[in-house]
């Protein structure tokens, strides 16, 4: 019973003490916070709708961790400064924010709506890591995009893009900064083809139209 008594008396003091290691706060960092959509040239709307669905991260990188690739080409994480959030919740709120004022379709569908849309918008996030294997360290991130007709299936639009920008300092808002470049030239891009192959469809459609009234 004393010793019982004696062991709860020192953990008791222990406790009190600074002897025992404190994990430091988490600092945690959020995407695409200073988004800008004002400069993009939205086109003519398209009287159809999408639904944006959440991006799909590969692993690792599915993680509110950033992931850091070294000179011994191992990945590691960082443990105090993460994300706010997944990564993929932030890229998905941003991609819908520019879609919604710069790409071609009039209505813009949050991933947990219950309207059907005319079309769904998915994203494979492949890549998304600090490349420290020599300075100046880099941010590198790479997603695929497609695009399906939601009552054919048909695929509508599919392409790869990619991006590597250098870190301004060698920390973690560093690395958010970088993040964020990388983003938003692929959305910049992204919109872009999007507007242009709406164009083109829309083109074609009237052209089609022309041949069957020249037919009758």
């Amino acid at each position: 019973m004393k010793r019982r008594t004696l062991a709860l008396g020192l953990l008791t003091e222990l406790a009190g003490c600074s002897i025992l290691p404190e994990r430091p706060p988490l600092k945690l960092y959020t995407l695409l916070a200073n988004l800008n959509t004002q400069d993009c040239r939205a086109p003519k709307r398209r009287l159809s709708s999408v639904r944006i669905n959440s991006p799909m991260i590969a692993s690792p990188y599915d993680s509110t961790r950033c992931y850091v690739l070294t000179k011994d080409n191992r990945i590691y994480n960082t443990d105090i400064n993460r994300f706010s959030s997944n990564p993929g919740n932030l890229i998905g709120d941003g991609l819908r924010e520019v879609i919604q004022d710069c790409g071609p379709w009039n209505v813009v569908l949050s991933p947990n709506s219950i309207s059907t849309p005319a079309y769904q918008l998915t994203v494979f996030v492949s890549k998304f890591f600090i490349n420290a294997v020599k300075k100046p360290f880099a941010a590198v991130v790479e997603m695929e995009v497609s695009v399906v007709a939601s009552v054919s299936g048909k695929l509508v639009f599919h392409e790869t893009y990619s991006q590597t920008q250098n870190t301004p300092t060698d920390d973690m808002p560093g690395a958010v900064s970088a993040f964020d470049v990388c983003l938003e030239n692929i959305f910049k891009t992204l919109t872009n083809d999007l507007n242009k192959q709406a164009t083109r469809t829309v083109s074609y459609t009237h052209l089609r139209a022309h041949e069957t009234e020249a037919d009758l």
